[in-house]
């Protein structure tokens, strides 16, 4: 009997040092961001480290989700935009661990689309996402098919992985109107609302092929680290940006 005993407390203690770090949210285990960065600018270099080596993970640890969801304040959203949007991910509070691990999955989807519609409108020029488009051809498998090796040309090899980051330009250089006070307490209310430390905008030059190109980012600093809040964001807004780009647009 005491030997039975002994094996089911060995078992339980396997599974519980070996459980993946998923299994536990709520008990302070990171599903997805990483430790954080000692800059803004680190973020964005993990994050653009993650397209160079296509690797999703790595890009999805430069941004706070685990932190991002536990932080955010609900109730001040709501006071803030004066509206329930019950499609967004910070529709429910974080009430369980049910609630918190669903949160935390919905920030984390939220992010893997910003990235999915960067990359293809980044390589695909004519692509607009809100635009469905209508296959109306009497040789419909022949337009169907064009229209996928149109992605399958253009997605097939990702050109982002042969970018050179040059280095980062003070976002009030891009747009004065970035340190305007307006803007300033735009910023202010995000950080707000995220319970951060700080909140600020980013943007790198990077080149490809030869051309350059700024990535817009805003970035929020918890305690000592700093993570990536949103692809384009603040200034990128100022420079009108399209939203689908995801922060992304030619250097003049």
């Amino acid at each position: 009997m005491r030997k039975t005993c002994l094996i089911l407390v060995a078992v339980v203690l396997f599974l519980s040092l070996s459980a993946p770090a998923f299994a536990s949210p709520s008990l302070g285990f990171p599903i997805y961001e990483g430790p954080g960065c000692a800059t803004p600018e680190d973020a964005v270099r993990l994050y653009l480290e993650g397209i160079q080596n296509e690797d999703l993970g790595k890009m999805l640890s430069a941004f706070a989700i685990e932190t991002f969801v536990e932080r955010f304040d609900y109730t001040g959203q709501l006071r803030r935009i004066r509206s329930y949007i019950p499609f967004s991910i910070t529709a429910h509070p974080s009430v369980s661990s049910l609630f918190t691990t669903m949160n935390i999955e919905s920030r984390k989807q939220e992010i893997v689309n910003a990235i999915k519609f960067q990359l293809v409108v980044f390589h695909l020029t004519d692509y607009d996402p809100v635009i469905s488009t209508m296959f109306r051809s009497d040789d419909l498998d022949a337009e169907i098919a064009a229209f996928v090796k149109h992605f399958e040309d253009n997605l097939g090899t990702l050109a982002l992985r042969d970018l050179e980051l040059v280095g980062f330009i003070p976002p009030n250089q891009l747009s004065e109107m970035y340190d305007e006070e307006k803007n300033q307490e735009q910023r202010a209310s995000s950080a707000e609302i995220c319970r951060a430390d700080e909140f600020r905008s980013v943007a790198a030059l990077f080149t490809v092929g030869g051309k350059g190109y700024y990535l817009c980012c805003d970035a929020l600093q918890y305690g000592d680290q700093w993570y990536l809040f949103r692809l384009g964001g603040n200034i990128s807004n100022l420079l009108l940006i399209d939203q689908w780009a995801g922060g992304i647009t030619p250097a003049p």
